[in-house]
């Protein structure tokens, strides 16, 4: 079993650098490999609506809940003080827990400031360890964490070697906030997988070009969510921790980014209406 180093995030507590996400794919058998393989860190979100299951998955484990860290997704229906604070404590019985380690915000719509004051308010109450956001670009991260008590710990993004985020990156610097990559992989995008640059990098190091990609991300202090697969890829995708990039290398694979996202371009509208859409 492979141990996965932590980070510190702003308010001192310590996450996990490499977490699953358990999207709607996810089972009790993928969350047994998971923990079999090292995995410690879980995203869900009720959006996946599966907090049932984890939390059964989990709470029948002899994994102890002080050595998981559970991090949750508001969707923007749930969006505004009351509604939020509700939620969390239907999360909170789903998956049989008295806290969790994590919760986001995840999309930047509807009433996020009531949203973000409830969880300030979890936050101040024990029930939540540390608070942040996901898919909120530079305008409205910098707003909200300007007029926050809280400084939002995690920024969830699109964030891979061909996106690489630096735009929002510094300012988030700046309020001490990491980056969560969410898709690390391009949703194994072609251009990612079969870049010479990465397969040179897999061969000198004798790893997988996707290994490549992850230590990439990590390796700069990101925490990284990786998508739900079979064990050994499961495996595979947490065996980045015996070698190192070397700064030039990593200067060659930072000059890869298109600056552009490859998933959701929340300047979009199309998008945005689909987003909001979703229920």
């Amino acid at each position: 079993m492979i141990k996965v180093p932590k980070i510190t995030l702003n308010n001192q507590v310590e996450m996990p650098q490499i977490g699953l996400e358990l999207a709607q794919t996810a089972n009790q058998k993928i969350i047994e490999n998971a923990l079999a393989n090292g995995y410690r860190s879980f995203d869900l979100a009720q959006i996946y609506t599966n907090e049932s299951m984890v939390g059964q998955a989990l709470h029948s484990s002899k994994v102890k809940r002080e050595d998981l860290f559970l991090t949750e997704k508001v969707w923007i229906s749930n969006f505004g003080f009351h509604r939020t604070k509700k939620a969390i404590e239907q999360v909170l019985s789903k998956l049989q827990t008295d806290y969790l380690d994590l919760v986001l915000l995840h999309q930047p719509f509807n009433d996020y400031y009531g949203a973000y004051h409830a969880l300030e308010d979890l936050y101040h109450e024990g029930l939540v360890r540390a608070i942040g956001v996901a898919n909120f670009l530079p305008d409205r991260y910098l707003d909200l964490a300007k007029f926050s008590q809280i400084t939002p710990a995690i920024d969830q993004l699109e964030t891979h070697i061909l996106f690489q985020q630096q735009q929002i990156t510094p300012y988030l610097k700046d309020y001490d906030t990491r980056i969560q990559a969410w898709e690390p992989l391009a949703q194994n995008n072609p251009e990612l997988l079969n870049n010479q640059l990465l397969q040179n990098l897999a061969q000198k190091y004798h790893k997988t070009v996707t290994q490549i990609a992850l230590r990439f991300l990590v390796q700069q202090g990101m925490t990284v969510l990786t998508p739900v697969a079979e064990a050994k890829v499961m495996h595979a995708n947490i065996d980045i921790w015996d070698f190192q990039i070397t700064i030039a290398e990593m200067q060659q694979l930072t000059a890869l980014d298109r600056k552009e996202p490859y998933i959701f371009d929340y300047h979009d509208p199309r998008v945005v209406n689909a987003i909001l859409r979703t229920k």
